[in-house]
């Protein structure tokens, strides 16, 4: 364990504490062990295990650096290069939304629900990075999520492709067991995937937007339909230049902080990645 964030290793497999994460210094910490996990032949595997998200840490707000160092972690779990398992029950926090899209594997236990927070700041909420994976939802699912405050339950959200398994938690220990002695992820989660049974939905309370986040944000999801993860996230910074620089006129009406100049995101290439400069 260590100050910034809680991580246990046990055999071949990486478990970090999503309820034990501080938002800020995540984005540093957690990329420089991704850095060194993804080259370590000693693990195979990395999971994100959220067991008490109401116990979680409190979401804060990012510093513009922060913000930046954040989503350059999105990048890197998208190309993290083994498998990167995400255990979730209970509602998801924003940090867990945000980190979980992007690994390879996606599990659901008992009380899951998804659901983003009010995008008033797109760089500040760790969910923001995740317009890509919205666009690719069926039906402009993607938009109402973002926009109107909708709440997917495990079935739901397993249908639209935003998990990969449902697995009852009690069977969380034994997944990372069996990671820890190197047995392959896909058979294993296979085996013990169960297809979800619906439930009533979940009350949502629609967003209240201001007509210039409202269409930021639409316009963030329609651009993600045609660029890459990278590209998305770099959107995703500049997006909240342009509602900050909103702010600056009309703050009472946006509800966004004072304007910040936004430097362009610079994000790690794949050659980078691939050569091992990661």
């Amino acid at each position: 364990m260590n100050s910034e964030i809680a991580i246990i290793q046990t055999g071949a497999v990486v478990v970090v504490d999503l309820d034990r994460l501080p938002v800020a210094p995540a984005a540093i910490a957690l990329a420089t062990r991704l850095q060194h996990w993804a080259k370590s032949p000693e693990v195979y595997a990395v999971v994100l295990r959220q067991a008490n998200p109401e116990h979680g840490t409190p979401a804060s707000e990012l510093t513009v650096e922060q913000a930046a160092e954040l989503l350059k972690l999105l990048w890197r779990i998208d190309r993290f290069p083994k498998p990167l398992v995400s255990l979730l029950v209970g509602p998801l926090t924003p940090l867990a939304v945000g980190l979980s899209t992007f690994g390879t594997h996606r599990v659901a236990g008992e009380g899951y629900n998804f659901a983003l927070p009010a995008p008033t700041d797109a760089a500040s909420l760790p969910a923001a990075g995740v317009a890509h994976a919205l666009a690719r939802l069926p039906n402009a699912l993607g938009a109402d999520l973002a926009l109107d405050g909708r709440t997917m339950g495990a079935a739901a959200a397993y249908e639209a492709g935003l998990l990969t398994h449902c697995i009852a938690s009690s069977q969380f220990a034994t997944i990372i067991a069996a990671l820890a002695d190197g047995q392959p992820v896909d058979p294993l989660l296979d085996g013990l995937h169960r297809d979800p049974q619906s439930a009533p939905a979940v009350p949502t309370q629609p967003f209240a937007l201001h007509d210039a986040v409202r269409g930021a944000m639409l316009r963030l999801i329609d651009e993600a339909r045609g660029t890459d993860v990278r590209e998305s996230l770099i959107a995703t910074y500049r997006v909240a230049g342009q509602l900050r620089a909103v702010s600056a006129t009309s703050p009472e009406k946006i509800g966004l902080h004072q304007p910040t100049i936004f430097e362009d995101l610079q994000l790690p290439t794949r050659a980078e990645i691939e050569s091992g400069r990661f």
